[in-house]
């Protein structure tokens, strides 16, 4: 791009920190295929997989130190302003989220 724009500009990248990624299994992991149908079942439409949260560290640690599959199921609103000083969480999103886990729980009993 600066290239392209004939930029006198001048940057250098530096990776300062880096950590392990993580991606899971959501076609085929029994969890995964759960909460999809728990998503159906309280919104009324497929998910929309986005491969969000791949990069916060935690997930991959504890799926290391559990032996377990780590399902990241997002609640929030594309206008909820994560991690800014005015951050907000709708109550009803909240409670739909709840309703979502207690589905996808049932969803992997039944299974």
């Amino acid at each position: 791009m600066k290239d392209k724009r004939h930029s006198p500009n001048k940057y250098n990248v530096k990776l300062e920190k880096s950590g392990i990624y993580w991606l899971a299994d959501f076609e085929n992991d029994p969890q995964y295929v759960a909460a999809r149908k728990a998503t159906i079942v309280v919104h009324g439409m497929k998910p929309h997989l986005t491969r969000e949260g791949g990069s916060i560290p935690i997930t991959s640690a504890f799926e290391q130190l559990t032996g377990k599959t780590v399902l990241m199921l997002p609640v929030g609103s594309s206008d909820d302003g994560a991690h800014s000083q005015n951050e907000k969480f709708n109550v009803f999103n909240y409670m739909n989220g709840v309703s979502k886990s207690e589905t996808e729980s049932r969803n992997q009993i039944e299974s």
